[in-house]
């Protein structure tokens, strides 16, 4: 069974049907959106420094490790090849958080959009979309993607 999609994600969810390669970070506890992009046979891949939630489908690629590690690897152009995708995502993104997710997206060449945790405005330059019941920030330079 999978997991019901909240409200505040519906939009969001068909806003990144039009995307074919996903990279969602800090998946945490709540894979409903991968889990459905999954469903609908998208290649998905996930990162989170905890381990895989028990929830998320065996058809997502997870991997525990940290997006400021990623991004380096990036701009180095040493990250592994099931992370060049079209488009990075993440719900409820830590300002500590945002830069690197941005950086990662930026050395793939991929768009890049973000929640934050709802009290804190952005940490870097964005461009603000309302889908929905949801708030999404687009990095500056993704803007016009």
């Amino acid at each position: 069974m999978s997991p019901e999609i909240p409200a505040s994600r519906a939009a969001i969810l068909e806003q990144l049907t039009q995307y074919d390669q996903f990279l969602e970070v800090g998946i945490g506890a709540r894979p409903a959106v991968a889990t459905a992009l999954a469903a609908a046979g998208q290649t998905l891949q996930a990162i989170d420094i905890d381990e895989r939630p028990a929830e998320l489908s065996e058809t997502v690629g997870f991997s525990q490790q940290s997006i400021h590690e990623l991004a380096d690897a990036a701009e180095q152009d040493r990250a592994p090849p099931q992370y060049h995708v079209d488009v990075v995502y993440a719900f409820n993104l830590p300002a500590e958080l945002q830069s690197a997710t941005a950086r990662f997206a930026n050395a793939v060449d991929a768009d890049c959009l973000f929640t934050t945790l709802g009290f804190e405005p952005p940490a870097i330059e964005t461009v603000t979309q309302t889908l929905g019941q949801a708030t999404v920030y687009r990095p500056q330079k993704f803007a016009t993607r």
